[in-house]
């Protein structure tokens, strides 16, 4: 797709729409690695923007979903319940839709929480504490079904991403050898010789239970964390709502811990030496410095929002599965982009399998 903007022309945009005049010789532009074409623009005395540009399918169609986060912005800012999730959300201030284009404040105080614990290489317990807290509230405030016409009308229809796996992995065909090395061809055969997988993926499909304002992207990298000492009210914050439907909570749970897993599951020390038990007690990020933190998320999360739990007496049970159904996303993902799949990809298959088949052993 051709974008409208670039470096060289996305400061006269900004200026001409009366978003801001930035002086072209302090102000440094930076293009951010995302689905869409984003373009920091960030200037010693002015606050950053951040400029997005939609993407078109294969048929040169736009995408509405880069304009979901203003909806949802606006949304919130009709209904006086919602209020609490202002803070915690990002703030569009330009929607320029009949060229694909927004423009969100930017957050220069806050680093992706991906890169923070890249970069620590500590996992303390009370941000797991306050995530657990803003997730919970944001289900917690939008579980009742006087909210499901108003976000479905609003967003678009809810999704079901068991449902999409089904749909992928349990119609494969012998075309998928000339799309994908040989070596990945591992994955669906292993995939197809475990039933027990395949039937549970099918069961969380058939047991999708929307009930609540779901993110649909929950990751460590769609959350940010304060990196100043004294930060704000609000430590947290969430970007990248552009999947949010009406949807399941216990997915946008799932998601978050297979994104906490991937910290230990991407960082296996694998070897043709070594057995699988062996490399998952080696990795570099051990589940051991995880553990405390994926209890503190979910207890927190139980206390904000303890009524799904009552509702769902398997609530838990269905957190994980989603848990093990996003770590065979995660698989497909690398399979796609990195054209591998090894004894990493058979660690992750078997830890998603235990999540599936046997979430509460």
């Amino acid at each position: 797709m051709n974008f409208i903007l670039d470096s060289e022309n996305v400061l006269a945009y900004l200026a001409r729409h009366q978003l801001a005049n930035f002086d072209r010789q302090t102000t440094s532009l930076t293009r951010l690695n995302a689905k869409n074409f984003n373009i920091l623009v960030s200037s010693p005395d002015r606050q950053p923007l951040l400029v997005k540009q939609g993407t078109s399918d294969a048929n040169g169609q736009q995408s509405d979903e880069l304009f979901t986060e203003w909806q949802l912005q606006q949304l919130i800012d009709r209904h006086s319940t919602l209020s609490e999730l202002r803070d915690f959300m990002p703030r569009t201030l330009y929607v320029d839709r009949e060229n694909s284009i927004v423009v969100n404040h930017f957050w220069e105080t806050y680093d992706d929480l991906q890169a923070y614990y890249d970069d620590r290489q500590e996992y303390d317990p009370d941000i797991a504490i306050e995530i657990g807290h803003k997730i919970g509230l944001v289900h917690r405030l939008t579980y009742d079904r006087s909210w499901q016409e108003l976000l479905e009308t609003t967003l678009g229809q809810p999704r079901n991403p068991a449902q999409r796996v089904v749909q992928h992995l349990h119609n494969l065909h012998s075309g998928i050898f000339g799309v994908v090395p040989i070596e990945c061809c591992q994955f669906y055969k292993l995939y197809q010789q475990y039933p027990s997988l395949a039937a549970a993926v099918d069961r969380l499909a058939q047991n999708h239970q929307a009930c609540c304002l779901a993110h649909n992207d929950l990751k460590l990298n769609n959350l940010l964390i304060h990196h100043l000492e004294t930060p704000p009210t609000s430590r947290i914050r969430t970007i990248d709502w552009e999947r949010a439907r009406w949807g399941d909570p216990a997915a946008d749970l799932g998601n978050l811990i297979n994104s906490y897993l991937q910290l230990w599951l991407e960082n296996l020390v694998v070897s043709n030496e070594l057995s699988l038990q062996e490399s998952l007690q080696l990795a570099i990020v051990p589940l051991s410095s995880l553990q405390p933190v994926l209890l503190a998320l979910v207890q927190s999360y139980r206390q904000t929002f303890p009524a799904i739990f009552v509702d769902r007496p398997d609530y838990l049970s269905q957190v994980l599965q989603h848990a093990g159904l996003s770590l065979i996303r995660r698989i497909e993902v690398i399979i796609e982009t990195d054209l591998t799949f090894d004894n990493r990809g058979i660690a992750m298959l078997q830890v998603a399998k235990q999540l599936l088949c046997n979430p509460m052993a």
